[in-house]
C-alpha cells in the first residue's frame, strides 16, 4: 500500500518548463554587471587560472560605444558536460571547500543580467579541440523556453581564442548585445570594474594571480593594509574556537604610513574563500553588538575569512554579495573584536593629545579650502591643454547633459533622487582636482538652482554646494567636524522637504 502511494506521487510529478517570463524576471534580479563579471572570475579562479583578462570592445567613440565584453582565462578549461552545465540555471557539480563558484548560478544568471547573448569557447587541458556553446535570448523568447546551443566555433572565434591562449587550455567568453548596461562609456565601465576587482580579489592578486581589465593591470587594495608600514596588527589571523575553517584578524590603520584613515572604511570585512563578500560593516542590519559608524573608530578594521563549508553559518547569499551571520558565531566574533576596538579608540585619544591642537589645524585647513581660488572661481590658471579658463562661471543648463570644467574642478549635473543629498564630491581618477556631481532632483537644488530667477543666484548656490561638498569630502573623517556636517545635512534635508 505504501509503495503504491509513493508510486502515484512520482507519476503525478510534472517537470515544469522554464519559459521566457521566468528568464525575463531573472534578468531583473539586481545583478550589477561588475558583480556578474566577478562571478565569472570566480569560475576562472576555480579553474586554477593564473591570468584573467576582461576586454571591452567598442564601436565608434568610447564615451558611448561599448558593444561587447570578453573574459579570457588560462585555466584548465571545460569538458562537454561541464560546458553544458555552465549554461543551466542552477548547475551542481563536485567542488572543494575552497572553491568560489558553489551555487551554480553565476555563470549563467550573471551574464543574463546585462547581455542578451553569451558565447563560451573552451579547450580542456590535454585536448586540442575547442568546444563552443551559446545562448541567444531572441531564440529563448521565440520558443518560450530557456536553452542553449552547442555548435562549431566560427573561424573568427577560433582566431580570437588562439590569439589569446595559443595551444594551451582555457576559456574565452563573449558577451554581446549589452542591452541592460545603461552606461556605455568604456572608460567609466573600465574604472568601475577595476575598482570593484581590486578589493574583491586582492588576496588572489597578492598571491600572484594576474587580472587585467582593458589592458590595465588590476592592483590589489587590502582594506586592512595588513602588510603596510605603521599598521598595528592587533590580532590574528587565528581560527575561531569551534570553527576551524574561519579565521579572524584585527588591525588598526590609524598610523599606517601614506594612508589617511576614513570613517567610511572602518569595521568588518567578510571574505569567502579569500574573496571579499561585503565590507565596512558596523552596527546595523547585518551585525549587532559592535559599534556604530564612529569617526573616533576610523582606524579599526577586522577581517573574517571562511571556506564554503560555512555558508550556512554565514548565511551567504547565492550571489555572494551579502551575509546573515548566525548569532552564536556572531557572538564569538564580537567577543574577540570589541576589546581590540576599544584599545584602538584609547590609542587614538592619546595620539590626539600628543599632536598639535586639532581645532587649530581644522580651522587652518577649512580656511584654506574656503579661500582657495578654485572655490571662489577668480581663476586665471592654465589647465593642461593650455586654454585659459574664464574667471566667470557659467551655471550649468537645466535638463542638459552638460558639464563645466575649470582649473581642477569638474562639475556635472546628475539625476539622483528628490530625497538624495545636494550632490557628492570625489577626487578625479588622475588624482588632480575634484569631480562634483550636483543632484538636480534635490528639492533645494530644484528651487534655488534649476529654477532660479537669475544667473547670480545660480552662481551663489553652485559656489555654496562646491565648497560644502569638498569640505565634506576632505574633512569628514575628523571628529570635530563630523557632527557639524551630519547636523548640517539633516537640517538641509528637513528644509528641502518643506519646499
Amino acid at each position: 500500500m505504501l509503495a503504491t502511494k509513493k508510486q502515484n506521487k512520482t507519476e503525478n510529478f510534472q517537470v515544469g518548463k522554464i519559459g521566457w517570463s521566468y528568464v525575463k524576471v531573472k534578468r531583473q534580479s539586481g545583478y550589477r554587471y561588475y558583480s556578474a563579471l566577478a562571478d565569472l572570475v570566480d569560475n576562472s579562479l576555480d579553474a586554477n587560472a593564473e591570468k584573467i583578462s576582461v576586454k571591452l570592445i567598442h564601436s565608434g567613440v568610447k564615451t558611448n560605444g561599448l558593444t561587447e565584453i570578453h573574459l579570457v582565462d588560462n585555466g584548465f578549461g571545460m569538458d562537454y558536460e561541464t560546458l553544458q552545465g555552465s549554461f543551466s540555471l542552477g548547475y551542481v557539480r563536485e567542488r572543494t571547500t575552497n572553491q568560489l563558484g558553489k551555487f551554480g548560478v553565476g555563470g549563467t544568471e550573471g551574464p543574463l543580467s546585462f547581455a542578451a547573448e553569451k558565447i563560451t569557447l573552451t579547450r580542456l587541458e590535454g585536448s586540442s579541440q575547442i568546444l563552443c556553446r551559446e545562448y541567444d535570448l531572441r531564440k529563448v523568447r521565440e520558443l518560450d523556453a530557456w536553452g542553449s546551443i552547442s555548435r562549431k566555433p566560427t573561424e573568427e572565434e577560433v582566431r580570437l581564442f588562439n590569439r589569446e591562449l595559443g595551444d594551451s587550455s582555457g576559456t574565452y567568453i563573449i558577451m554581446r548585445n549589452l542591452d541592460l548596461i545603461t552606461n556605455r562609456d568604456v572608460t567609466k565601465v573600465k574604472n568601475v570594474i577595476i575598482k570593484h576587482f581590486s578589493e574583491l580579489f586582492c588576496e588572489y592578486i597578492f598571491s600572484g594571480v594576474q587580472i587585467i581589465v582593458d589592458n590595465r593591470k588590476v592592483d590589489p587594495v587590502d582594506p586592512l593594509l595588513w602588510a603596510e608600514k605603521g599598521t598595528v596588527q592587533m590580532y590574528g589571523p587565528k581560527s575561531i574556537d569551534g570553527f576551524p575553517g574561519i579565521t579572524l584578524k584585527v588591525a588598526d590603520v590609524l598610523t599606517t604610513e601614506g594612508h589617511k584613515p576614513s570613517y567610511r572604511k572602518q569595521g568588518g570585512y567578510i571574505y569567502r574563500c579569500n574573496r571579499l563578500i561585503v565590507g565596512s560593516l558596523t552596527d546595523g542590519d547585518k551585525i549587532s553588538g559592535f559599534w556604530e559608524n564612529d569617526p573616533h573608530m576610523r582606524g579599526v578594521r577586522w577581517q573574517l575569512n571562511f571556506n564554503a563549508d560555512y555558508d550556512e553559518d554565514m548565511g551567504t547569499t547565492t550571489r555572494k554579495d551579502d551575509v546573515n551571520i548566525r548569532q552564536s558565531l556572531l557572538d564569538k566574533i564580537r567577543e574577540i573584536v570589541m576589546p581590540f576596538a576599544k584599545e584602538a579608540r584609547k590609542r587614538e585619544a592619546k595620539l590626539s593629545k600628543k599632536s598639535p591642537t586639532q581645532k587649530e589645524k581644522l580651522v587652518k585647513d577649512i580656511t584654506t579650502v574656503v579661500n582657495d581660488p578654485l572655490i571662489t572661481r577668480k581663476l586665471t590658471k592654465k589647465i593642461k591643454n593650455e586654454k585659459i579658463v574664464d574667471d566667470k562661471v557659467i551655471p550649468l543648463s537645466s535638463g542638459k547633459n552638460t558639464r563645466e570644467k575649470f582649473a581642477n574642478i569638474e562639475i556635472i549635473e546628475a539625476d539622483q533622487t528628490p530625497h538624495g543629498p545636494i550632490g557628492n564630491a570625489s577626487v578625479n581618477p588622475e588624482g588632480e582636482g575634484y569631480c562634483i556631481k550636483i543632484n538636480k532632483e534635490n528639492a533645494y537644488i530644484q528651487k534655488y538652482y534649476v529654477n532660479a530667477e537669475s544667473p547670480e543666484t545660480q552662481e551663489a548656490v553652485l559656489s555654496f554646494c562646491v565648497a560644502q561638498l569638498i569640505t565634506e569630502l576632505e574633512f569628514n573623517d575628523t571628529g570635530e567636524i563630523f557632527d557639524f556636517l551630519s547636523n548640517f545635512n539633516n537640517k538641509l534635508n528637513v528644509f528641502s522637504r518643506k519646499l
